[in-house]
């Protein structure tokens, strides 16, 4: 009895029926408990199509015609649609993308460096025999890349546009403090509060301090001022750039060497809270810096000073420059 079970796989009695399955009742019954093989029919039917619905789904055998048909046999050896091959005893490793297949031929393309190149209609028995499948990978073009998409272009990034215009910005007020850094000798810091106070006296327009600063944003903000409007690419609109308020004096308050000192008098020019206090007045030098306008902010004595004169301006009344037309100034260049 133990060699009935041991012999009586699912394969051997899946087609015994009702036969098999009073055996395995008896032999329920000798052993006392429930014996059944698995995916039978607890019904006891021989009907195929219940038999199949209880049972796990197993690959159908090839009939005749399949074995007779070389699109068949093709694709027992890997050669379907979109499969990729190379011709066992050539000279040369052409790759083929197979495209079409039928019992009498298949057709095929070269593939190279992602183009397709030429095509090719070679005997299906052929194919199976001289051919051999091309298991490693592709070389395709990048996926979503097109020369012809200008959004794929570094020119089309105004993150990078952004840069470029604040490196303009840079360069113009580097210049515009050089012409004037002279004028600083002529000038004290204080501090507790921070202010501006003359050595010497200057006549109206001879006191230029220069908005000097290494932080430059697209958000307008408390204490930033317009620098102009700058096109981030070439087909973008206009986009506001703002010079923001950067001072480090060159001691911490505990007394200790600021890492990364700057003082520009500007930023300590003190704000003025009464009428008529300001002694000094915004103006904007323009610089032209390939191809950008930078509208560099400086402050300029519009009160004749005296030794001994805090520096007073008025955040309030700074209006945004003048700036030109950008769509203008790029049709003036083109002509």
């Amino acid at each position: 009895m133990r060699v009935w079970i041991l012999c009586c796989s699912r394969g051997h009695l899946s087609g015994c029926g009702v036969q098999s399955q009073a055996f395995l009742g008896d032999l329920s019954q000798c052993l006392g408990h429930e014996i059944s093989a698995p995916g039978w029919s607890t019904t006891g039917t021989d009907d195929p199509a219940g038999a199949a619905s209880t049972s796990t789904a197993v690959a159908q055998p090839a009939t005749i015609d399949d074995m007779r048909s070389l699109k068949y046999q093709a694709a027992q050896h890997g050669f379907v649609l979109h499969s990729h091959v190379l011709q066992k005893n050539s000279d040369t490793l052409k790759l083929y993308r197979i495209d079409a297949i039928a019992d009498d031929s298949a057709d095929l393309t070269e593939v190279s460096m992602g183009e397709d190149l030429g095509t090719q209609s070679v005997p299906t028995k052929a194919l199976i025999h001289e051919w051999r499948l091309h298991k490693g990978a592709i070389t395709q073009k990048l996926k979503g890349w097109d020369a012809k998409l200008f959004p794929c272009s570094p020119l089309a990034s105004a993150a990078w546009g952004f840069e470029m215009a604040k490196g303009a910005v840079m360069m113009a007020m580097r210049d515009v403090y050089k012409t004037n850094a002279h004028l600083v000798k002529e000038l004290t810091i204080v501090s507790n509060p921070t202010g501006v106070v003359a050595k010497n006296a200057f006549k109206v327009g001879e006191c230029r301090l220069v908005a000097a600063t290494a932080r430059v944003d697209r958000k307008p903000g408390t204490n930033a001022i317009c620098v102009g409007a700058f096109a981030l690419t070439d087909d973008g609109e206009p986009t506001k750039l703002y010079a923001y308020h950067h001072f480090a004096p060159p001691l911490s308050a505990a007394g200790q060497p600021n890492k990364a000192p700057w003082v520009a008098p500007f930023w300590a020019a003190a704000a003025s809270t009464e009428e008529n206090q300001a002694n000094m007045t915004v103006q904007y030098v323009v610089k032209e810096v390939y191809g950008f306008e930078v509208h560099v902010p400086t402050l300029v004595n519009h009160v004749a000073l005296k030794s001994g004169d805090q520096l007073w301006w008025n955040r309030s009344d700074v209006s945004e420059p003048k700036m030109v037309n950008l769509k203008k100034r790029k049709a003036a260049a083109k002509k």
